[in-house]
């Protein structure tokens, strides 16, 4: 199990990215207090080297996290 709380005061445009060397069957991807999380995942595979499981953008003007 994991749990991912997105970072406070994100500017417009900031991303994040989530890998894991590990499978994680139980992924909980939380925004911080007054955002949203568009499209969140559930469980996150092995990412291989050079690359990533999931990416997210912020969008400040609707304070919400978007999955790329």
């Amino acid at each position: 199990t994991g749990t991912i709380i997105m970072p406070a005061g994100a500017g417009d445009g900031y991303r994040v990215r989530i890998s894991s060397t590990q499978t994680i069957t139980a992924l909980t991807v939380s925004p911080n207090k007054g955002q949203t999380i568009n499209n969140a995942p559930t469980a996150l595979t092995v990412s291989l080297v050079g690359a990533y499981g999931y990416e997210f953008i912020y969008d400040a003007d609707a304070a919400a996290w978007y999955r790329v």
